[in-house]
């Protein structure tokens, strides 16, 4: 489990809908967030979560935890965050078959929602 590996300095969990949350991790070195991830030269990471197929009715299981953002202490703003949030949105535009442009609005709120629970995580940790 990520608490359990050395250089881990916080974790928190951002909540997007009453079901899902993304958890994000923030490490001391791009080395230790590299290792933790299985990963090359990376300062910031994002995952969706594996996702289970009913065999019967071929519906796509998600679990609670839909996916995961990996940051470095110090190495990350307001841009490398937007841009794994986008990631984590874009997963899950993708893995609901939304179509950008009938599912604009409905995309930029995810955004926004995940936007307010990644700083309000980040302020609670380190200011």
């Amino acid at each position: 489990m990520h608490t359990q590996k050395p250089g881990l300095i916080a974790w928190w969990e951002v909540p997007f809908n009453k079901d899902h949350y993304v958890r994000v991790f923030v490490w001391d070195t791009a080395d230790r967030l590299c290792e933790a991830n299985h990963i090359t030269k990376a300062n910031g990471y994002a995952c969706s979560s594996k996702h289970f197929v009913n065999k019967k009715t071929k519906e796509v299981l998600i679990v609670k935890k839909f996916g995961e953002i990996h940051l470095v202490a110090g190495e990350y703003g307001v841009g490398t965050a937007a841009h794994e949030i986008y990631h984590i949105a874009s997963f899950w535009a993708m893995d609901h078959d939304w179509n950008f442009k009938s599912q604009n609005e409905r995309m930029a709120k995810l955004i926004e929602v995940l936007t307010k629970g990644f700083w309000n995580g980040h302020y609670a940790n380190f200011e």
